[in-house]
């Protein structure tokens, strides 16, 4: 029952969250502790709202089969570690460790919120 009312109370202040970022409505979905954004502005958008949750942020960058970068921020929010996921396609490949012989989806890094933000800033977008 106590766990039940845990996840009710997260559930809600992710709700709260969602709602105080009209552009997450449309782009986010909520499973379990993890809050998922789609399109476009993705990475923005979860970076904007990583900086509502509490606790040392951490964000992980691991890569997809298909190509794109996978972006996982890690934070705190009514007591609960929260992950906020969304995928990157174009700007974020140069942070994975360089090949050392493994497959490309194999590649991981960890970093910090603000490393990840100054990356964004001054990264120029792919051209295609």
């Amino acid at each position: 029952m106590t766990e039940t009312l845990n996840q009710a109370a997260l559930f809600a202040a992710l709700s709260v969250h969602i709602n105080a970022h009209p552009d997450l409505a449309e782009l986010a979905s909520v499973s379990n502790s993890t809050l998922q954004i789609s399109g476009t502005e993705g990475v923005t958008a979860a970076i904007a709202w990583a900086h509502t949750l509490g606790g040392d942020s951490t964000v992980t960058l691991g890569a997809h089969p298909h190509g794109d970068v996978g972006v996982k921020i890690t934070g705190t929010m009514a007591g609960h570690r929260v992950t906020v996921f969304t995928v990157e396609d174009d700007r974020l490949h140069e942070l994975l460790p360089p090949d050392v012989g493994q497959p490309y989806f194999q590649r991981k890094c960890t970093l910090s919120l603000a490393d990840l933000e100054t990356h964004l800033d001054t990264a120029a977008p792919v051209e295609s």
